[in-house]
């Protein structure tokens, strides 16, 4: 085979390779498959607001695969208790120490180790917003107490495990007594509620007139209640 036509193939190697790279959707966006935008809405501008879709049926089309990987915790961290928002300096010099914090070191000694940073997919920056906690509800940004009928509830489950794992029946039980989590019927973070973790920090909404579904269960998107959920549902931990 003539140089000149082992150029030629390389040539066109290359240039087949950055097409396929550059016809792949980007991260975080919905395919092709995916939301259109409605019928008369446009780009938001100075004078004529955003628009957002809605689906052939009139619901607002939540419809795609979202990303919710952020740094920001799910409470407010006791140093912002006063704090609802960091500013511009601050968000940065924390992103900066979790970029710092979050390399790959060597194990103790008699230590295994684990994943490295190259699976995980915990996120690098804090929400738009740059509040101090994703929850938004409680003032002070903070998941509220349990009830006594929570606590008593928990104090039940703590029994039960007595003397067993936390990855292991109660004693009597069966597969069907552990966690959905150990089951891997949820993910880690699967929720309620939803929240980064390690990685997984993705979720796909798909919608039907009347309903959304974000697995494993189907909700009512019209006042209507959720549907029960399935007995195996399409995600795990």
């Amino acid at each position: 085979m003539s140089r000149r036509r082992l150029v030629s193939l390389s040539v066109l190697a290359v240039l087949a390779t950055v097409m396929s790279l550059t016809s792949m959707p980007v991260a975080g966006q919905a395919s092709s498959a995916g939301p259109k935008a409605a019928p008369g809405s446009a780009k938001p501008s100075a004078d004529r607001p955003w628009t957002p879709p809605r689906t052939p049926w009139g619901e607002p089309d939540l419809q795609g695969v979202w990303d919710y990987r952020t740094i920001t915790p799910m409470e407010r961290p006791a140093k912002f208790a006063q704090k609802e928002s960091l500013t511009e300096a601050e968000a940065v010099e924390l992103e900066k120490l979790d970029a710092e914090e979050n390399v790959d070191r060597p194990p103790r000694a008699g230590d295994p180790g684990t994943y490295n940073q190259f699976w995980m997919d915990r996120g690098t920056k804090v929400i738009g917003t740059r509040r101090t906690s994703l929850i938004t509800d409680q003032p002070d940004g903070r998941i509220p107490a349990l009830t006594a009928e929570a606590k008593k509830r928990q104090a039940a489950i703590a029994e039960a495990q007595r003397g067993v794992g936390p990855d292991e029946p109660p004693v009597g039980g069966w597969a069907d007594d552990l966690s959905v989590t150990v089951q891997c019927i949820l993910g880690f973070n699967s929720g309620p509620p939803m929240h980064p973790a390690a990685y997984n920090n993705n979720v796909e909404i798909v919608q039907s007139p009347g309903y959304g579904d974000e697995p494993p269960r189907a909700r009512g998107s019209d006042g209507r209640a959720a549907a029960p959920a399935i007995s195996h549902p399409p995600v795990g931990g």
